[in-house]
């Protein structure tokens, strides 16, 4: 897994030009964010692996490509709260899970406060 993909798609910088502008309303602001979210989400799953299944289409059987594991989604709270709902539009079959996480002021590290993450992990993407 890369440590950090930088998304160049127009529409991305255009709408985090939105969301950055102090001048953005609460109502762009949110509807800027919700479409930049279904930009990152299409770039963090164009990876997940895939496997062939069979279905009979309304004029013959046919092999499709479907998702080969399970998908765990887990936001930070609170600042991936936001993305969530976006992404069980786009993976309504997804478990969820929730990490909080705080800066410790002193260290400046991240300090967990919560972490509800169903079990057996090796099943999820």
């Amino acid at each position: 897994m890369k440590a950090c993909t930088v998304i160049h798609h127009p529409l991305a910088q255009a709408r985090l030009a939105t969301i950055r502008d102090k001048k953005t309303n609460t109502e762009l602001f949110r509807r800027a964010l919700g479409q930049l979210g279904l930009i990152i989400l299409q770039e963090a799953t164009r990876d997940l692996e895939t496997k062939s299944k069979r279905v009979q289409t309304p004029l013959s059987p046919t092999n499709v490509r479907v998702l080969a594991r399970d998908i765990l989604l887990v936001p930070i709270l609170r600042a991936g709260q936001g993305l969530i709902g976006l992404a069980d539009q786009l993976l309504p079959e997804a478990q969820n899970g929730y990490l909080g996480m705080v800066r410790n002021e002193q260290s400046l590290e991240p300090e967990t406060y919560l972490e509800k993450i169903p079990g057996r992990l090796g099943r999820f993407e």
